[in-house]
């Protein structure tokens, strides 16, 4: 092997073991006690493993003790999370179980909005032409030249003000997918956008030719064809919705609406007196775990996505 194909290895085994250090120590350390942790010993393993911290935050006393009764839980949580029954007013308990489920029904929510709706906008600006077009297209990310916190005051009373039944988007799951969706929608457009123009006009126009109509040549060919790009977009916009703080802690007010990013800082302090450590390391571990499980297994087509629309022919 040459020497500098060596270097090169070790540049990345560098780069990787300095990305992935404090992953690992955040899960080692939520195995610890927190005597242990506040020890002052440096070990990079528990000297008595514990999973007592994932216990107290994913297990609810009497919530649950059999694979059916966990599922009418999830099952619970997910209507509620939904807004398709009330709230339980659990003020001041811990579940970060539920607000896991929270997380996961809003992003996804918010990820399926967002591509929809980025979905068409791209495709009209690859497809039509009209006054403006380009100017258009080439603008799409500036609106994110703002902060997104000039918009809290704007949203906020905005939701304040529709309602929804007896209720207003305040304190609502839809109000969140609503403005995730509406974040993460100018970059999904710019990247959906790129990749439309890489699929040849001429396959819609043969299917013209042959009697499809412009739905027909859109769902039947273009958006198959374009599969990589819209995986990556929903990745893009799941992630986004996962990871946002801001929105979530002003724009929900009861336990059983709150967002995983917001059980997770209830834990620094938590005890009153001083921060609840172990639970803190096992509750970031559980946070990230969703992604990872989501992530993996098309990571592919998230590259593939990426690439597909940078080379145009």
């Amino acid at each position: 092997m040459k020497p500098g194909t060596i270097v090169k290895y070790l540049m990345v085994v560098l780069v990787l073991a300095a990305i992935l250090f404090p992953f690992f120590v955040v899960v080692e350390s939520s195995f610890k006690s927190y005597s242990e942790l506040m020890s002052g010993k440096v070990t990079f393993w528990p000297e008595e493993p514990s999973a007592e911290a994932y216990g107290e935050l994913l297990i609810t006393e009497g919530e649950y003790h059999d694979i059916p009764s966990f599922l009418g839980y999830v099952g619970k949580k997910v209507a509620i999370s939904l807004h398709l029954r009330p709230g339980e007013s659990t003020k001041g308990l811990r579940d970060m179980l539920g607000y896991l489920i929270n997380s996961i029904v809003t992003s996804a929510g918010a990820s399926l909005l967002g591509v929809v709706v980025a979905t068409m906008a791209a495709y009209g600006l690859a497809r039509y032409r009209f006054p403006g077009r380009n100017l258009l297209a080439r603008s799409v990310l500036f609106i994110y030249v703002f902060p997104t916190i000039l918009l809290m005051v704007p949203v906020y009373k905005m939701f304040a003000g529709i309602k929804v039944g007896e209720s207003s988007l305040l304190d609502s799951h839809y109000g969140l997918m609503i403005i995730y969706a509406a974040i993460a929608a100018p970059f999904l457009t710019w990247l959906l956008l790129a990749f439309f123009e890489s699929i040849p006009r001429e396959i819609e126009e043969s299917a013209e030719v042959d009697g499809a109509g412009g739905l027909s040549r859109f769902f039947r060919i273009t958006l198959p064809l374009a599969a990589p790009g819209l995986v990556t977009a929903a990745i893009f916009g799941f992630v986004t919705a996962w990871g946002e703080y801001t929105f979530a802690s002003i724009l929900i007010n009861s336990n059983d609406n709150k967002m995983a990013a917001i059980g997770l800082a209830e834990l620094m302090g938590a005890s009153g007196v001083y921060f609840d450590w172990e639970r803190l390391f096992a509750g970031a571990t559980i946070i990230v775990l969703p992604i990872l499980l989501f992530f993996f297994p098309i990571a592919k087509y998230f590259v593939q996505g990426f690439m597909a629309g940078a080379v145009k022919e």
